[in-house]
């Protein structure tokens, strides 16, 4: 009796173990199969995920149902193509299993993200990334809202995320780095307490392109008291800090409707000069805990009010600090009697009633004191008073913060007084001095100093803008035993009179490794002397002429390396500079493996820069090599070399790179070498012209695949996410297998050249959309003209093979093509064929028809073969297949339509008299024309093109070496008058 007990208990367990082990398996494909139904049909957005990282288990956490789906993420679509708006590591769930299987409420025991990355984006318009989900019909809202389906969740965590916010809109940006978050609530009541804790590694943001908080580490332990049915949150128990400074808040946030109702105070319990320290950028560091401080703080404030698009809540803040000192661990001095009393009010969310009071500020910094007082109200008109004062030595700042590697030197002085009305049409009264003497500054990346740094500058107003002056007497310095003058002197803020001097050499290497610049290095040695004078009247006016502009910059062994392009190097660069135009008279370099050689004049500098007007260039260039690919993107290159059915996919259309319609630049080129995808062309001359958002090619002639390209037409980018294109190309004797093998459009135009061996020529013209990836939308296009091929064989195809098997004509291929002619005419996403004649042999065929970019076949051979040569089987073959007697005389004549695709092509044979069209044999000695014409024509506007780039670059160099001596001619006048001047003895 025991045993068969044991024997019950253990059948038992077994099949109690089997369930548990087979009912997730079960239910799994009905989950997916319902998370894809409910994707489609509310999510507009690509979400990606892999079935096969997707399980659901008993097992782990028994009797509860737990999901696990891992590298998820959700892609968005137009406006936001392409931003990756969720991806993360692995997201879990557990359920309670009775909920899932027959409930109408589904119970979540935990939620869980596991290391999410989240880019929330707002756009300037702004639209949202996150709104993504679907609108739906009023009938399946109503079936929804009869039959709900409830969420029970008692917790949530997020473990190492990565969070974005950033709104172009306002602007406002958020980083919060390392986020680590839990939750729990009684989410199904309408009144509850929701308890969470968090932790941020680094949190940063930034308003219009500043940034006000800089990789803050925060923490936070809030309970908020959730009002579900009012939309009204209340603090209760909560502490929030940043680094070290803790913030305590009261009061309510309630949303009734679009409004949102602050009732909020804050302050900082509990708090000292050391707390507040840890907001410093800098201070907090490893060396924190070892910081003497000590100091007296109080910090509170209040929100209370309105806030939605149209209106601003009331805001207030009050921080002081009395006798706060510091003192970093090993150093000698101190900063010490530190006093701060500022306020910050706005009583009614009208910003331009806001009042930013500093009623003390002083500080010294060991012997060098600080002071400060100044108020300020209103945003657009300023009312301000201003009272600064600063001496500082320098060299004391070594024994106050911890400076390893970098030396100081000199006496910095600050006198500040400003009282008034600061807007666009008035400035307060202003007299302030700002000096530094035998400045030095050394760090250890650079072992050269910046020595003999002297900085006098005066900014005076008697409150009006005629009446204010701004004056740098002195801007000097030694770097590298190189000199850099500047001194620049700014009369009558309302015309704007200036009059600015720079002259000095510079090492950009030596001058990166002081201040170095993120994702780049910039390397050369740069030689200017520039002298600008006039005001912005005559800018506004646009009477460049009369301002005096003038100066040159040369710049030698210049390079510039970044991640995401090849570097540039320049190994010689020259250019003068005049009020109408910069004269490139020189520049030389290469870009990654291409060489170049410019040069040419740009005008209309000043009208571009200050008016966006158009931007006018005329260069020549020449290069040895050039190579296209190193500037395409890995994908860019991946798409243009794809095969003709990757063309083809679907994809989400990106605007592509447009050409601005303020640049007119015209580029005379002659290039020995160019690599454009698996292309090489050589000896490349012709005109290219950037001009009112278009490109546009005149007479280009290159060597390529074999023969000569001749080729004229515009890439138009007026609209970026249709650029159209418009080409007429003469081609002379390539080699049809390089032109298949190397042309994707020669692969989607023509499949049988697969199989061809020998040259062609054309003369066609073609027309149509680019995609994102440069390649042609083949639907798009339009065109036609000749296509002749001299002398070529069509090897064995699916099509001869196919023809050959149903009409025993076992010599079919190679099929020799010579003199042929072919005119074409490309539309709606076929290339149309006009009837033209191939001679094989004693076979005469006549071929018309078309075939699609989709590779589709639709043709017509009008067969014409000697009786006696075909022998009797192909007679009775055909004739069994016409269900005719196909014979004429001595010759059969029968038609073979073609249909089906170029691997899989469908083929009939039929009598004589239904083809699509009567054909006429075309003479030889037409042909022959036709194809010498074609040859003739590209070899004249070869040598043409070549004589008018010889010509173009031969004008461009005498126009930069007669500007260049006319702006010397200048130059020795101006310095004769002077030398005149001060001649005690004046000649006529």
């Amino acid at each position: 009796m025991k045993k068969k007990i044991l024997i019950a208990a253990g059948a038992l367990l077994l099949v109690l173990a089997l369930c548990i082990a087979l009912i997730p398996l079960v239910f799994k494909d009905n989950i997916q199969a319902a998370v894809r139904k409910q994707i489609a049909q509310y999510v507009a957005a690509d979400v990606f995920f892999d079935t096969d990282n997707f399980s659901v288990s008993l097992l782990r956490d028994f009797p509860h149902l737990n999901a696990r789906l891992d590298d998820f993420g959700v892609v968005n679509r137009a406006p936001f193509a392409g931003d990756t708006l969720l991806s993360v590591c692995s997201f879990r769930l557990s359920l309670d299993l009775w909920s899932v299987l027959f409930g109408d409420e589904m119970k979540i025991r935990s939620v869980q993200l596991i290391e999410p990355r989240i880019h929330a984006l707002v756009n300037a318009e702004g639209q949202a990334n996150w709104d993504i989900f679907l609108e739906q019909p009023a009938d399946t809202l109503q079936e929804e809202e009869a039959a709900p389906l409830s969420l029970a969740i008692d917790e949530w965590r997020i473990e190492n995320g990565y969070i974005v916010y950033d709104d172009r809109s306002l602007p406002v940006y958020v980083r919060l780095t390392g986020v680590n978050h839990t939750g729990s609530g009684n989410l199904q009541a309408d009144v509850f307490d929701m308890i969470t804790q968090t932790e941020i590694a680094a949190t940063s943001v930034a308003y219009d392109g500043v940034e006000y908080i800089s990789n803050k580490k925060v923490s936070a332990g809030i309970t908020m008291g959730m009002d579900l049915a009012q939309s009204r949150y209340t603090f209760k128990d909560n502490i929030l800090k940043i680094n070290e400074f803790p913030l305590h808040f009261e009061g309510s946030i309630a949303m009734p409707d679009t409004n949102i109702v602050l009732d909020l105070k804050y302050n900082a319990p509990e708090t000292g000069f050391k707390q507040l320290l840890s907001l410093v950028p800098g201070v907090y560091s490893s060396s924190f805990n070892d910081l003497k401080a000590s100091g007296s703080v109080q910090f509170e404030g209040v929100v209370k009010g309105t806030y939605n698009a149209v209106q601003m809540p009331g805001f207030g803040l009050r921080l002081e600090v009395k006798d706060g000192h510091f003192q970093y661990p090993g150093m000698p001095a101190e900063v010490k009697n530190v006093q701060l009393n500022v306020e910050l009010e706005n009583p009614d969310g009208n910003l331009e009633n806001t009042l930013l009071d500093l009623k003390r500020f002083h500080m010294d910094l060991g012997k060098n004191p600080i002071d400060m007082r100044a108020n300020f109200r209103g945003l657009e008109s300023i009312d301000m008073y201003v009272d600064a004062k600063a001496r500082l030595n320098l060299a004391d700042m070594a024994t106050i913060f911890p400076m390893e590697g970098m030396q100081l030197k000199g006496t910095f002085s600050l006198d500040a007084k400003v009282e008034g009305t600061y807007n666009d049409r008035q400035m307060p009264v202003v007299n302030a001095q700002m000096s530094l003497a035998d400045g030095y500054i050394k760090t250890a990346e650079v072992p050269k100093p910046l020595e003999k740094l002297n900085l006098a500058a005066t900014l005076q107003s008697d409150g009006s803008l005629p009446g204010s002056t701004f004056h740098l007497r002195q801007f000097t310095m030694l770097f590298d035993g190189e000199p850099i003058e500047v001194s620049a002197l700014i009369q009558d803020f309302d015309k704007v009179n200036f009059d600015v001097n720079a002259k000095g050499k510079a090492d950009l290497e030596k001058l990166t490794r002081l201040y170095p610049l993120e994702g780049m290095q910039l390397a050369g040695k740069i030689d200017a002397d520039l002298h600008a004078k006039g005001n912005m009247a005559l800018i506004e006016q646009e009477k460049y002429d009369q301002l005096d502009f003038s100066g040159y910059a040369r710049m030698t062994d210049f390079r510039y390396m970044t991640s995401d392009m090849p570097e540039v190097r320049i190994q010689q660069a020259a250019a003068r500079i005049s009020p109408r135009e910069i004269i490139v008279e020189q520049m030389t370099g290469s870009a990654g493996k291409s060489d170049f050689r410019l040069v040419g004049t740009i005008a209309n500098y000043m009208a571009y820069t200050f008016h966006d007007a158009v931007l006018r260039g005329k260069m020549h260039m020449e290069s040895k090599h050039f190579d296209v690919n190193e500037w395409m993107t890995e994908e860019e290159a991946a798409e243009t070399t794809g095969t003709a059915a990757a063309a083809g996919a679907d994809t989400v259309d990106l605007a592509a790179i447009a050409i601005p319609k303020n640049l007119d630049f015209v580029f005379d080129a002659k290039i020995q070498e160019v690599v454009y995808d698996n292309l090489l062309l050589k000896d490349l001359v012709g005109k290219i012209i950037m001009r009112e958002g278009k490109v546009v090619f005149e007479n280009v002639s290159t060597h390529t695949l074999g023969g000569q390209l001749l080729l004229s037409g515009v890439y138009d980018t007026s609209d970026p996410y249709k650029p159209f294109f418009d080409f007429a190309m003469k081609v002379a004797n390539i080699q049809i297998p390089e032109a298949y093998k190397s042309i994707v459009t020669v692969q989607r135009m023509a499949p049988l050249a697969a199989a061809m061996q020998g040259t062609c020529s054309s003369d066609l013209r073609l027309a149509g959309v680019l995609g994102s990836d440069l390649m042609p939308k083949f639907e798009t296009l339009s065109g036609g003209g000749l296509i002749a091929i001299a002398q070529a064989a069509l090897q064995d195809t699916p099509v001869l093979s196919k023809i050959s098997s149903l009409t025993k004509m076992k010599d079919l291929a190679p099929m020799s093509l010579q003199d042929v002619i072919m005119k074409i005419k490309i539309d709606k996403g076929r290339v149309n064929y006009e009837p033209f004649v191939v001679k094989s042999g004693d076979r005469v065929i006549t071929v018309s028809g078309s075939n699609g970019f989709d590779g589709s076949l639709d043709f017509t051979l009008a067969m014409d073969v000697p009786a006696g040569a075909a022998g009797q089987a192909v007679q009775g073959a055909v004739n069994q297949l016409t269900g005719t007697n196909a014979l004429s005389g001595d010759r059969l004549l029968f038609d073979v339509e073609i249909e089906g695709t170029y691997d899989k092509p469908k083929i009939k044979v039929k009598p004589r008299g239904t083809a699509k069209e009567e054909v006429k044999e075309v003479a030889k000695e037409e042909l022959q024309k036709q194809k010498e014409a074609i040859q003739q024509a590209v070899e004249e506007k070869k040598e043409e093109v070549e004589q008018q780039v010889k010509e173009e670059a031969e004008k461009v160099k005498e126009e930069v070496k007669e500007k260049v001596k006319e702006e010397a001619d200048k130059a020795k006048d101006k310095l004769k008058d002077k030398v005149k001047d001060k001649l005690p003895i004046k000649f006529p």
